[in-house]
Formats: structure tokens, C-alpha cells, sequence
């Protein structure tokens, strides 16, 4: 994916797979930089702003976490992981 983004930097699918990779090796704050990324491009993307809440948990910022609950619900009010 890395090398991808060299080619594609706007590309939010890449950032967020790449996110995903990042975030299971346990790189959380190299994948938290990748959602925003794409959060920044896509403010409503779910998957991202779920992902990243349950980075802040690990984290500990259970504010951050929460917030990004809120992106959550406010894009799609029937989400339940939110």
C-alpha cells in the first residue's frame, strides 16, 4: 500500500487499507494518521471513523473515542457499533 500511495496520495481507499494493516500490526499510531487521512476526505466513511474509535479506546482517549462515535452516528444513525 505504501508504495501505491506514493503514486495515489488522494487515494482513501489505499489510506484505509493501508489503516487497517497498521492498526492489526498493532501500529496504531502510524494507522491513526491514515483514518484521519481518509476521514479527512470522506468525513461520513463508518468504517474509518469506527476503526479509529477503537484505536483512541486502546489509547486510552476515550474522548477522541467518542467523538468519533458521534461522526458515526451523525453519518448513519443506525449504526449499531456506534
Amino acid at each position: 500500500y505504501q508504495v501505491l500511495l506514493q503514486e495515489q496520495p488522494e487515494n482513501g481507499e489505499l489510506h484505509y487499507n493501508l489503516a487497517v494493516c497498521l492498526m492489526a500490526l498493532g501500529r496504531l499510531d502510524a494507522a491513526i494518521v491514515h483514518f484521519k487521512t481518509v476521514l479527512a476526505k470522506q468525513p461520513d466513511n463508518i468504517d474509518a471513523s469506527n476503526n479509529l474509535a477503537a484505536i483512541w479506546v486502546k489509547k486510552g482517549n476515550h474522548s477522541a473515542a467518542i467523538a468519533c462515535y458521534q461522526n458515526t452516528l451523525s453519518a448513519c444513525p443506525s449504526d449499531s457499533t456506534a
